[in-house]
């Protein structure tokens, strides 16, 4: 049985690559938009030559030659028989089987580096980490029950029709998106999928036909890693996410990346995409993901004192969270290149990521979601009802158990903390969040009752998965705006929209976002978070409004 792992080295300047990113990305920074190439993040990230030099010498006593799978050689990648990567790590790898789903994987309950290399290795990746199997954020898809209706041309009224069928017009009406084409050359969204999930041009033409007729011809781009799907019958995830990014974005590129499971490992699969886009010279203004895991589910089976009393003299390195932490840092590469990471924040309130009728809650505590809790990437909740929206009670949001919070977000999060100890189910709270970590999501949109086309058929569409596409469509038409005005892209928008909100509170103001108000998102046996006046763990800062945040973006 051959064994693919992955060994991550230490960056030379982790420090310094986050402090340019927080530059490059506050409104208030003289260096805002001036975001970095290629060359310039590498080297802040790429490993010493030492490191690489002990590293490689370990490797190569054990005849093992490695690939540098990232374009700074931070993380190497070797494929090996199981026997070899034993002898390696004084190791047992063994296969386990996940009861629930009768999958298989190949893990070891204890490993071991020598001395010589513990100071420059970061993590290895798989050794005692034990997940569940990934689990798409939705969307929940069913064929329409009653015959579809024509589009309604927009207005500056919402459609009545709205009230039980999102569709673009929909969208285009409640947040103010103008339908007018895109035009500026550099411009791109890339839409991510997962596993077996196909995005279908038959059925985009379908929908364009009937939501988009002014742009009844617009169409994506694609590729595959990893041996990913790009044929055959259309599926709801790829469909949803497809259609309403080439459906709102009117005509800024899209390209549908499909990553497969060729490396024996759903994670892997999220480590190939950043690395596949990191090594371009222009990596898309905007990457939006449907897919995610709950937190705990990359922790292992033992904890560091464990492994290494079993291993003796000899150490285990990085702790399970390292592998989140190294992915996470990856996320702030691409906001350094200019990219804006989105996410869907999940779609099982404060149980977890996934429509999921046994939710890990067995510790009672709040099951935050990854990668949300990146503070380098941007969380989308979901909302429904028109006129009030409402926080949608399957959007996931919550605090991470392991990335703490950061600096940009510490006001409205205290404000928030405050609002909910005086709420009246606060009790049911208290104790199963960790209030000093990463808080999240970061902003929402309409997620209940999309319009979209499977197989041919029209159904309707809910979740969070449905949210983080038109929000990040909104992102590339501002970069189309900010393009043709000689701007930057917008990158990681996280530190502008949470200035944008603290201004807002200190010196009166329109609002950039609408604020939520009412909702919860309830899980593990409770009524969840509420959502207030201002950020909340269910909508964030709220929902877009296109004009609103034009202007805003529009004057840095």
């Amino acid at each position: 049985m051959m064994l693919t792992l992955v060994i991550g080295l230490q960056s030379t300047d982790r420090e310094g690559l986050l402090a340019v990113l927080g530059e490059v990305s506050h409104p208030a920074s003289p260096k805002y938009g001036q975001h970095l190439s290629k060359a310039e993040v590498a080297r802040f990230v790429a490993p010493t030559s030492q490191g690489q030099a002990a590293v490689a010498s370990w490797l190569a006593s054990h005849n093992i030659t490695p690939v540098a799978t990232s374009p700074s050689r931070e993380s190497w990648r070797i494929r090996v028989p199981v026997g070899a990567a034993n002898a390696l790590l004084n190791a047992e790898y063994t296969e386990f089987v996940h009861k629930p789903s009768n999958s298989t994987t190949v893990r070891t309950l204890s490993y071991a580096l020598p001395e010589v290399v513990e100071d420059y290795v970061r993590f290895i990746y798989p050794t005692t980490q034990f997940h569940s199997p990934m689990r798409r954020h939705g969307p929940v898809f069913e064929v329409a029950a009653s015959p579809k209706t024509r589009r309604t041309e927009v207005t500056s009224d919402v459609p009545p029709s709205c009230a039980h069928k999102i569709t673009p017009s929909c969208l285009q009406a409640l947040y103010h998106i103008p339908a007018s084409p895109a035009t500026a050359a550099g411009n791109e969204i890339a839409v991510s999928a997962f596993g077996s999930e196909v995005a279908n041009k038959t059925d985009l033409r379908l929908f364009l036909r009937e939501e988009r007729p002014d742009i009844w011809n617009a169409t994506f781009g694609e590729e595959a890693i990893d041996a990913g799907n790009l044929v055959g019958v259309g599926t709801s995830e790829a469909n949803l996410d497809t259609q309403y990014t080439v459906g709102i974005a009117s005509r800024v590129p899209t390209r549908f990346v499909s990553v497969g499971w060729q490396n024996d490992d759903e994670i892997f699969g999220f480590m190939d995409i950043i690395d596949h886009l990191l090594q371009e010279d222009s990596p898309p203004p905007v990457l939006t993901t449907s897919y995610g895991f709950d937190e705990t589910e990359w922790e292992g089976q033992h904890d560091a004192e464990v492994v290494r009393r079993v291993c003796h003299q000899d150490t285990a390195v990085g702790s399970d969270h390292e592998r989140y932490r190294s992915l996470c840092d990856a996320y702030a590469q691409l906001g350094a290149r200019g990219t804006t990471v989105i996410f869907s924040s999940g779609d099982g309130g404060v149980a977890g990521g996934s429509f999921d009728p046994d939710p890990h809650c067995d510790s009672g505590s709040f099951v935050p979601g990854f990668p949300s809790t990146c503070p380098f990437v941007t969380s989308v909740g979901a909302t429904e009802g028109i006129n009030p929206e409402r926080a949608a009670p399957y959007s996931s949001g919550g605090f991470s158990n392991i990335f703490p919070r950061p600096a940009w977000q510490d006001s409205a999060v205290r404000a928030y903390l405050g609002a909910v100890k005086a709420d009246p189910a606060y009790g049911e709270l208290d104790g199963r969040f960790n209030a000093s970590g990463r808080a999240f999501p970061d902003v929402a949109v309409q997620g209940t009752g999309y319009a979209v086309y499977v197989a041919g058929k029209a159904g309707l569409a809910r979740g969070t998965s449905a949210s983080a596409p038109v929000f990040a469509s909104m992102i590339g038409l501002l970069n189309d705006e900010r393009l043709r005005e000689g701007k930057s892209m917008l990158g990681w928008v996280n530190p502008l929209f949470y200035y944008a909100a603290e201004e807002e509170g200190r010196h009166g103001g329109l609002r950039v976002l609408n604020d939520v108000s009412d909702g919860r998102n309830p899980g593990c046996g409770t009524r969840g978070f509420p959502a207030v006046e201002g950020w909340d763990a269910v909508t964030g800062l709220g929902t877009p409004d296109y004009e609103k945040l034009r202007n805003l973006v529009m004057g840095y």
